[in-house]
C-alpha cells in the first residue's frame, strides 16, 4: 500500500490515471449511443413526412450520418426507444419555442448542450434546407460542450464536412483545436465534473459567450444521460450553477430506478455501466420521478414538469403511435414498457411565467406508484431450481406431477425442439425429433387436452418473426412422440391463449391477428377437426398478450389484461366468464378493474375454485416489484392478495418475468415458472431461473 505522505507524487500520478480512465469510459458510451441513433434515424426518419425534409426536394436529410457513416443495425427494440429519446428532447425545445413565439417572439434561444457528444442536434435546428426546422432558423443560438478530447474529433468532422460547415458557417476562430466559434454555433470544452471550470464557462464568459447574459435569449440546457455518470453532488452543482442564469430551462434525460436497485432490469441496467466502467452514479440518489422533481426545485429551478418516458408515449396521438407500428415489425413491448420506465425526462424553468401545456404536460398515468396490497394469508414457499432452458416465449403444459413438455421459444433464434423437463430431478432432455415436426416458432400455445389420458397436447399458432406469423395447428401424441397436423385457424394468430375446456373441446382467445375482423375467441372440436368462432354476451376487444385459464370444477374461464391494438390501451380488468355449449356462446359471470391487472403478457393459473394466482407481464401504469409481481386475486370476493418474493430471491437470483410459462400442479399444489427473460434495452438480456412456488 503507497503512503501519500512518503510518495505523493507517486499517488497523484495514479489518481490521475484513475480518473483519466474514468473519462475515457463516460466518453465511450458516446461512441455506442450515436451509432444506435444513426441506426433509429435510417428506420424512423424516412417515415415521418415532418422530420429532417428538404425545404426544395422534401427529400430525407440525414445528420447523424457524418459522424457515424455506416449504419449498425439494432433490434426493433432499441430503434424505437433511441428514437423515442431523440423525440423526447425535441418535444421540450418544441414546447419552449411554442410559448416563445407567443409570448416573446423577439427572444433568442440559446440551446446549451452539455456533454453533448457527437450529438448533431445544432445541425439539425440550423440548418436553413431543413424545411422541418423552419421554427429555430434566426432564433437559436448553440453551445456545444463536452470533454476537449472529444470535440477536437467532433470539430474535425465538422470542418472536412461542407454539407456542415455550410450550416454553421467556418470556424472563425482556429487558435484553440476544441474550440468553433461562427455567428451561431459555439464549442468549448469543459469537464462538468470540474465545478470551478463550468461556473467559469457560464458565468464569466461576457465576452467570448455574451448570449449567456442577454436579457433578451432563453438559455436552454440539454443533460441527455449525462450527469448520470458524475456524483450526485457535482451534477448536482452544474444544475444550480445553470439556474443561476435568467430566464433559463433545463432539459434532462437519464436513467430511473423507481422500484430500487434489485429489480430486473434496473439490475440489469446498474450492472451494464458498472461492468462499462461508466457507473451510474446519480441514480441511487434520485432513483424516482418525484425525487428529481424536488431536486431541480432545490437547485433552482422551482418550476418543473417530468415524467417517465412511457408517460410520453402514452400522450401520444393514437394515429402517430399507429404510423409507429408500421414503421417495423415490432413485438417487444414489454421490453418496451421497461425501457420506458426507466428512463426520466424531466423539464425544469426558473420562469416563473412559463406554463407547461397539454401536448407537453406530463399527467401522472403511473397507476403503480406506492400501490399497497396485503400478503396472501397462507404461507407461500418459493425455491429456484437448477434446471434452466435459456429460451424465451415458448410454451409448456405438464405430462404429470413430475415433468414438463416445452415446445419452442427463442434464444433470440425461433425453435422447434420439444424439451422433456423433469423439475424434481433437475433434468432437461431434447424429445427424439419425429419425422414430421412443426416449423420452429415463438409466442404460440402448447396445451394438454382435458380428460384424455393418452397424453395429448395442442400446438396453436404463433410466429417466427413479428412478420411471419402463422395459422397452423398441430395435435402432438406423448405416447407414440408423434405429430399429426389439424385444420388450420381462420387467420394467423399469435400472442394469444389457450385453454382445454370438456373433453375434446379448445378454448383459444385473443391474440395477434392477420384480419381485422377476427374473433376474439375460437372452439376447436377435435370430433370434426373443425373451428367455430365463439360469441359473447357481452363486448370483448381482442386483446393481445392476455392471460387465460379455465377451472374445470366450476366451468369458469378467466382473462386478466392484454393490450387492444385499436385503441392501444392495456387492459385492466379481469372477466369471467362460462361456457355455454348449447348456445356456442360465453356468458360473462363477473366483470371487475384494478390497476395491478392492468398487464401484458403475464400468465395465471387457479388455485382453487375461487382463486387465481397472476405471475409477470409488464404495465403502462408502472412497474411491477417484489410484492406486485404475483398477486392472488379471489374472482369472487374481489379481493386481492401480494405473494411476496423473497428477498435473497429478488435482490441475487437472475429472473424477469417476461416470456415464461406456468405449469400447475393441483395434486402437490406446486406452480412452476418456466422459461422466460429479455433484452433490457441496451443493456444485455437477463435469462429466467426456474422459479418453483408451494402453494
Amino acid at each position: 500500500m503507497v503512503d501519500p505522505l512518503i510518495n505523493p507524487v507517486l499517488t497523484s500520478d495514479k489518481k490521475a490515471r484513475k480518473e483519466k480512465y474514468a473519462d475515457l469510459a463516460v466518453q465511450g458510451t458516446n461512441n455506442s449511443s450515436i451509432a444506435s441513433k444513426r441506426s433509429a434515424e435510417s428506420v424512423y426518419f424516412s417515415k415521418f413526412d415532418n422530420i429532417n425534409r428538404h425545404t426544395d426536394t422534401g427529400e430525407l436529410i440525414e445528420y447523424f450520418k457524418f459522424f457515424v457513416p455506416k449504419v449498425n443495425n439494432r433490434s426493433p427494440s432499441m430503434n424505437r426507444g433511441y428514437w423515442f429519446r431523440l423525440h423526447g428532447v425535441r418535444s421540450r425545445l418544441d414546447s419552449i419555442m411554442s410559448f416563445r413565439n407567443r409570448f416573446h417572439p423577439n427572444k433568442k434561444i440559446a440551446i446549451i448542450n452539455l456533454g453533448c457528444g457527437f450529438d448533431p442536434l445544432a445541425f439539425q435546428l440550423l440548418d436553413k434546407k431543413n424545411k422541418s426546422s423552419e421554427k429555430y432558423w434566426d432564433n437559436c443560438v448553440f453551445l456545444d460542450s463536452d470533454y476537449s478530447d472529444l470535440l477536437v474529433k467532433k470539430i474535425e468532422i465538422i470542418e472536412n464536412n461542407k454539407e456542415l460547415t455550410e450550416i454553421v458557417g467556418p470556424n472563425q476562430d482556429k487558435s484553440k483545436k476544441d474550440q468553433f466559434t461562427s455567428s451561431d454555433y459555439f464549442v468549448r470544452p469543459c469537464d462538468l465534473n470540474d465545478n470551478k471550470a463550468y461556473s467559469k464557462l457560464l458565468l464569466n464568459s461576457q465576452e467570448d459567450l455574451p448570449f449567456l447574459y442577454d436579457d433578451d435569449c432563453i438559455k436552454v440546457f440539454i443533460a441527455e444521460v449525462s450527469l448520470e455518470y458524475m456524483k450526485p453532488e457535482l451534477a448536482d452543482e452544474i444544475i444550480s450553477i445553470s439556474s443561476k442564469l435568467s430566464d433559463s430551462h433545463f432539459i434532462i434525460l437519464e436513467q430511473l430506478i423507481a422500484e430500487g436497485p434489485y429489480e430486473p432490469f434496473s439490475k440489469q441496467m446498474l450492472k451494464h455501466f458498472k461492468k462499462n466502467d461508466s457507473p451510474l452514479l446519480c441514480v441511487p440518489t434520485y432513483q424516482t420521478i418525484q425525487s428529481q422533481v424536488e431536486r431541480f426545485q432545490k437547485l433552482g429551478f422551482p418550476n418543473c414538469n417530468a415524467g417517465d418516458m412511457l408517460q410520453l408515449w402514452n400522450s401520444l396521438p393514437s394515429e402517430t403511435k399507429s404510423h409507429i407500428e408500421t414503421i417495423q415489425p415490432f413485438d417487444e413491448l414489454e421490453e418496451f414498457h421497461l425501457f420506458g420506465h426507466h428512463y426520466l425526462l424531466a423539464h425544469a424553468t426558473n420562469d416563473s411565467e412559463f406554463s407547461f401545456e397539454k401536448p407537453y404536460l406530463f399527467e401522472d398515468t403511473n397507476t403503480l406508484t406506492n400501490i399497497q396490497v396485503d400478503e396472501y394469508e397462507r404461507a407461500v414457499d418459493m425455491t429456484i431450481n437448477d434446471t434452466q432452458i435459456n429460451r424465451s416465449f415458448g410454451a409448456c403444459a405438464p405430462i404429470d406431477k413430475d415433468n414438463i413438455l416445452y415446445f419452442g421459444g427463442s434464444t433470440p433464434f425461433r425453435l422447434n425442439e420439444l424439451l422433456k423437463i423433469n423439475i424434481n430431478e433437475n433434468e432437461v432432455s431434447v424429445v427424439e425429433k419425429s419425422t414430421t415436426l412443426p416449423p420452429a416458432r415463438a409466442c404460440h400455445s402448447f396445451t394438454k387436452l382435458n380428460g384424455d389420458d393418452t397424453g395429448r397436447f395442442i400446438l396453436v399458432a404463433g410466429r417466427n418473426a413479428p412478420h411471419r406469423a402463422y395459422k397452423d395447428v398441430w395435435l402432438y401424441d406423448s405416447s407414440n412422440n408423434s405429430w399429426e397436423q389439424c385444420e388450420d385457424l381462420p387467420e394467423t394468430r399469435f400472442r394469444h391463449s389457450t385453454v382445454a375446456l370438456e373433453t375434446g373441446y379448445v378454448l383459444v382467445y385473443g391474440g395477434k391477428t392477420g384480419e381485422t375482423d377476427a374473433s376474439p375467441f375460437l372452439l376447436y372440436d377435435f370430433a370434426n377437426n373443425k373451428w367455430t368462432r365463439v360469441g359473447t354476451d357481452v363486448t370483448i376487444p381482442n386483446l393481445v398478450s392476455a392471460s387465460l385459464d379455465y377451472n374445470k370444477n366450476t366451468h369458469e374461464i378467466t382473462i386478466v389484461g392484454g393490450f387492444d391494438p385499436v385503441t392501444h390501451i392495456l387492459s385492466d380488468k379481469l372477466y369471467v366468464f362460462k361456457f355455454d355449449s348449447n348456445g356456442n356462446r360465453l356468458v360473462e359471470v363477473k366483470e371487475m378493474s384494478h390497476p395491478l391487472l392492468q398487464r401484458y403478457g403475464s400468465k395465471l393459473k387457479y388455485i382453487d375454485d375461487s382463486k387465481i394466482i397472476v405471475v409477470g407481464g409488464t404495465s403502462a401504469g408502472g412497474i411491477f416489484n417484489d410484492k406486485t409481481t404475483m398477486i392472488i386475486v379471489d374472482t369472487h370476493s374481489e379481493d386481492i392478495r401480494s405473494v411476496k418474493i423473497p428477498t435473497k430471491i429478488w435482490q441475487d437470483e437472475s429472473i424477469m418475468f417476461i416470456g415464461f410459462d406456468l405449469v400447475w400442479n393441483e395434486e402437490s399444489r406446486k406452480l412452476t415458472i418456466v422459461g422466460g427473460g429479455a433484452a433490457c434495452y441496451a443493456f444485455g438480456k437477463v435469462t429466467n431461473s426456474t422459479l418453483v412456488l408451494q402453494l
